[in-house]
């Protein structure tokens, strides 16, 4: 595929990709969904992150309140779980139900789909409302309470 072939589709998946966010998420969320290059010749790819809101944690960029988040290889349609030193991921923190830990973590759901754009767009979808559903189901165990108004959740 030509650069600029990529570079279209890139353009093209980053902007449904957007949509899809958007219409899922409550409208107070922190949605990221940006083009980025490897640092060694891979193509380049999106990085697709959202919290419920832009506060960083102790000022740490990228360091969001229930944040996950996702990578698409665009040049392969590759879509997996993205982790940057801890932050994202599929993730999101609860009160731990002993006092030996500071927190625990709930894994979100997700699963490798195919390589082709509908099964794409589709798992990011699946992923943003499991998401959603996982922090229902724990909304009286959530972290972060200081930061993050979770009233949201009532009207799912």
């Amino acid at each position: 595929m030509e650069t600029s072939e990529l570079q279209a589709q890139i353009d093209i998946c980053q902007v449904k990709i957007q949509a899809i966010l958007e219409s899922i998420l409550p409208k107070s969320f922190n949605i990221q969904v940006k083009q980025y290059t490897w640092a060694i010749g891979k193509a380049p790819y999106i990085h697709i992150l959202f919290s419920p809101n832009e506060y960083e944690i102790n000022r740490v960029k990228g360091q969001y309140p229930q944040v996950v988040s996702l990578y698409l290889n665009v040049g392969d349609m590759e879509l997996q779980v993205s982790h940057h030193g801890g932050l994202g991921g599929r993730n999101i923190n609860v009160k731990p139900s002993s006092t030996i830990y500071y927190c625990e973590n709930v894994k979100v759901p997700f699963r490798t789909p195919q390589k082709n754009e509908k099964n794409v767009m589709s798992a990011i979808e699946k992923f943003a409302t499991n998401y959603l559903k996982i922090m229902k189901e724990n909304k009286f165990r959530l972290m972060y309470t200081e930061y993050v108004d979770y009233s949201f959740l009532d009207k799912l």
